[in-house]
C-alpha cells in the first residue's frame, strides 16, 4: 500500500507528515513498543487534526494489531500534550485513525465499532494502488466514510512557508544563550533556521510549556519574524495565546 496527500492542502493550513516507525530512529522508542506507520498533523483556522495511519495487508489478526498501534500513539500524544503544552491545547486537538488496506482485507469491524463507541474514529480505507488522502486528513472522519479516489495536483513546490520551517529547517541543536529557553523537562524548545533566501544566520525558537507558547527571534531577525507572523495570519493560525518575542 502507498498513499499521498495533494499539495493543494498547503493553501488551507499547515499539514505535516511524520514517519513514526522509522527503522533507525523511530519516534516511539523501546523494544516491543506498538507504533503505527505515520502521523499527519493538520492545523487550519477551523480545526487541528492528528490522523494516525497504519498500513496493513489482508490478515485479520494483523489488522487488529494495527488498531492497537494507532491507539498507542494517540495515548502517548495525549500524555505529552498534557505534560508539555498549554492546557488549552488538549481540547483543541482531535485524534483519529486510518487503517489503510487492500480491497480483500478482513476488516475487524467489531473492534473498530467499539473504538467508535468510545469516541475514537478509526476508518478502514481500502484501495489497490496509491491512495489519495487529501480529503481524509483535513476533516473529521466518520465511521460511514468510504474511500473515493481523486486525481489531485502535486506542485513541484509542495510546502508553504510554515511547513518548510517545520519540515526542513529544524536545527539539530539549540543555539545556547541566544534565545530564552524553556524549563528543561517541562516544555518544548525547538530552534529553526530560515528555510528561504533570507539571511543565512536568521533563526527562531518555538518555546512552549503548560503556561503558554511563544516564538522567539533575535532582534536582528525582524524580517524573519514578520514573515512567520504574516504567514500564520494568512493561514488563519495567528492565535492570541501565541506570543512573539524579540530578544537582543
Amino acid at each position: 500500500m502507498k498513499f499521498g496527500i495533494s499539495s493543494k492542502i498547503k493553501d488551507e493550513g499547515v499539514c505535516v507528515l511524520f514517519g513514526v516507525d522509522r527503522e533507525r530512529d523511530p519516534l516511539m522508542r523501546g523494544r516491543g513498543v506498538a507504533r503505527p506507520d505515520y502521523l499527519v498533523l493538520y492545523a487550519s483556522r477551523e480545526r487541528c487534526l492528528v490522523t494516525i495511519i497504519e498500513m496493513k495487508g489482508t490478515d485479520r489478526h494483523k489488522l487488529e494489531h494495527g488498531i492497537d498501534q494507532i491507539k498507542a500513539l494517540r495515548d502517548r500524544l495525549r500524555e505529552e500534550i498534557e505534560a508539555h503544552l498549554p492546557g488549552a491545547c488538549g481540547g483543541m486537538v482531535k485524534f483519529q485513525g486510518i487503517l489503510l488496506t487492500p480491497f480483500n482485507a478482513d476488516i475487524p469491524r467489531a473492534k473498530i465499532q467499539r473504538e467508535a463507541a468510545s469516541g475514537f474514529t478509526i476508518l478502514p480505507l481500502q484501495y489497490g494502488q496509491k491512495a489519495e488522502l487529501y480529503r481524509y486528513v483535513r476533516t473529521e472522519l466518520r465511521s460511514t466514510d468510504r474511500y473515493v479516489h481523486e486525481k489531485l495536483p502535486r506542485d513541484a513546490d509542495e510546502l508553504n512557508f510554515i511547513e518548510k520551517i517545520l519540515v526542513h529547517a529544524a536545527l539539530p541543536e539549540r543555539i545556547e544563550g541566544a534565545l530564552p529557553a524553556a524549563k528543561l523537562g517541562s516544555g518544548i524548545d525547538v530552534h529553526y533556521a530560515r528555510p528561504d533566501d533570507g539571511h543565512d544566520e536568521d533563526h527562531a525558537a518555538l518555546i512552549a510549556d503548560r503556561t503558554g507558547a511563544q516564538i522567539a527571534t533575535p532582534a536582528r531577525c525582524a524580517g524573519f519574524r514578520r514573515k512567520i507572523e504574516d504567514e500564520l495570519r494568512h493561514l488563519g493560525l495567528r492565535y492570541a495565546r501565541l506570543q512573539f518575542t524579540s530578544v537582543p
